[in-house]
């Protein structure tokens, strides 16, 4: 093949460019990346147009007639020839065509490669204890977890709560931020293209070789083509690191949710423990005066000494700090309340039965359930963050290659532009490889190792504090039921010795002192019972959020 024939030449770039596209255009179907399709897509089209050719591309930026008395002395230049058609310029425009098409396919053959650990895997969670694993059972998960008290004005308050409470809002605008961070880096180790246009107006000397006519104006405008080859898997990394960390943000916003729910139920029933307590020792209260009336009345008489007197002043004192305290517990409860609901008005609890049956939510299978708590998700994808973050840097190890590229006009006059001659147009491999500053490179990949031992770490611990919280939570449901059953037994005797004595006193075989002392221990067996029922309660809702939400059994 001749370079000094046009027709040669022009027949082997016609061959070239047909060569390119077809192998481009089964490349943009076969390849598995995204980005690789898009490539071999826009290379097909590249090398369509570096086959037509730019067909008078004005190289020099100024008209034709004015080219062969610069191009005079110039060795290979052939003035009956137009500047597009000289056979210098079609053999650089096939050898470039050439290079850039083996330049593609290597990149594109390696654009599947990656560096670094595997971010895709689970880590391995540590062994369940023997007698946490047995408390397996079968059930499914309700979302609404706090529906299965029955208790309507706690729903409405969590459901409120989770409406309007400023600090989910916040967790809620992080997870979009981490996401929108996440979409931004999407884009990262694909191609790019941007438009240019411009204008500039110059002089020049006219000792150099090629001398030009000065001052010239130079009208431009263009597409420019870059990308940065992901051959080692970097873009790929950064884009999984963000998403990991977008999950984290959407762990840790479940976590604030089933946080909330909880500490919501929590002081809802501390609140409601405080009503009913207040209601019972205002009852003792009344009883307790009347007591003191009639040691009042006995002492009067001389009927008995001073020191039932004393007795019941002082339980009357203890009686009115109790109920002091009482009300203050439960105008802090309201205030927490209020607070965590996000509202600056809010009635106190009214009493209703309580003495229906706390849920004893089943464990279910504990590796699953564990599996679903937010914060050991947020761990394990703040894991997967820090093995991405050690791929990015490992991947500074290696070459990196880029590829650019423009395709415009430029001419000296601005109505030049729509002429076939001012076509421009350039494409070109860079190879940047960091070759002196190695052993800082490996100390910042150990670095990136030693942060992603740390978040295992963590996540471990994560998951143990998980075993142990719901331990200590199936201990403290099943203790708090005891001692609630123990503590109706107790108000139970305690109401029928109150019967019996009433009874007694009845029929006049007692006076009224006893009768309203056993009164008074039955009002502490309610207050009691009140209390292990509070209990109860809020240890099964720090079950719920031990497992990470609550359970119902399946039906």
């Amino acid at each position: 093949m001749s370079l000094g024939t046009t027709e040669n030449t022009e027949d082997t770039e016609e061959t070239l460019a047909g060569f390119s596209k077809t192998l481009f255009r089964r490349l943009t179907t076969s390849l598995p990346s995204k980005s690789g399709r898009g490539l071999a897509e826009s290379a097909a089209e590249l090398a369509e147009k570096v086959g037509k050719g730019s067909g008078g591309t004005r190289r020099y930026g100024f008209p034709q007639q004015e080219r062969s008395d610069a191009h005079n002395g110039v060795r290979g230049l052939d003035p009956e020839r137009g500047p597009g058609q000289q056979p210098w310029v079609s053999a650089a425009r096939m050898s470039s065509g050439a290079a850039a098409l083996g330049f593609c396919c290597f990149a594109m053959l390696l654009n599947s490669c990656a560096v670094g650990p595997d971010t895709k895997s689970s880590p391995q969670a540590p062994a369940l204890p023997a007698k946490f694993a047995a408390g397996a059972s079968e059930g499914e998960m309700n979302r609404d977890w706090w529906q299965d008290f029955d208790e309507p004005e706690l729903s409405r308050l969590i459901e409120l709560g989770l409406k309007d409470n400023p600090s989910l809002r916040a967790a809620a605008q992080r997870v979009l931020a981490a996401r929108y961070d996440a979409a931004s880096l999407n884009a990262r180790g694909e191609p790019e293209i941007s438009a240019r246009a411009g204008f500039l107006r110059q002089g020049n000397s006219q000792e150099k070789a090629f001398r030009m006519p000065t001052p010239v104006n130079n009208w431009s405008g263009a597409f420019d083509f870059s990308w940065d080859l992901d051959l080692w898997g970097a873009a790929l990394r950064v884009q999984q690191g963000a998403e990991a960390l977008a999950q984290a943000s959407a762990a840790d916003e479940a976590g604030a949710h089933l946080a909330l729910a909880a500490e919501i139920g929590r002081v809802y029933f501390e609140q409601r423990s405080a009503a009913v307590e207040l209601a019972e020792v205002e009852i003792n209260l009344g009883q307790q005066e009347e007591i003191l009336a009639l040691a009042q009345s006995r002492f009067d008489a001389g009927l008995s000494d001073e020191a039932p007197l004393l007795d019941a002043k002082r339980r009357l004192s203890s009686y009115q700090s109790e109920l002091a305290s009482l009300r203050l517990r439960q105008a802090q409860a309201q205030h927490a309340l209020m607070q965590l609901c996000a509202t600056s008005e809010l009635p106190l609890l009214k009493l209703a039965n309580n003495s229906g049956e706390i849920p004893v939510f089943p464990v279910g299978q504990p590796a699953s359930l564990l599996r679903r708590r937010p914060d050991i998700l947020a761990a394990e994808a703040r894991l997967r963050s820090a093995l991405a973050q050690q791929g990015v840097d490992e991947a500074e190890l290696y070459p990196q290659f880029s590829l650019t590229g423009s395709l415009g006009r430029e001419a000296m006059n601005l109505g030049d532009l729509k002429k076939s001659t001012a076509n421009a147009w350039s494409i070109g491999p860079s190879l940047r490889w960091q070759l002196f500053n190695r052993s800082a490179l490996h100390r910042r990949v150990d670095a990136a190792g030693a942060r992603a031992k740390a978040a295992e770490a963590d996540w471990e611990d994560t998951w143990r504090r998980a075993l142990r919280e719901v331990e200590d939570a199936l201990s403290a449901v099943e203790q708090q039921r005891a001692r609630r059953l123990a503590a109706e037994a107790d108000a139970s005797a305690a109401q029928e010795r109150v019967r019996r004595q009433t009874a007694r006193q009845d029929r006049g075989l007692s006076e009224p002192s006893p009768a309203l002392r056993l009164a008074q221990e039955h009002g502490a067996s309610l207050r009691q019972l009140e209390t292990a029922r509070r209990d109860q309660a809020q240890s099964s809702i720090a079950l719920a959020k031990a497992l990470g939400g609550g359970w119902k059994k399946a039906e």
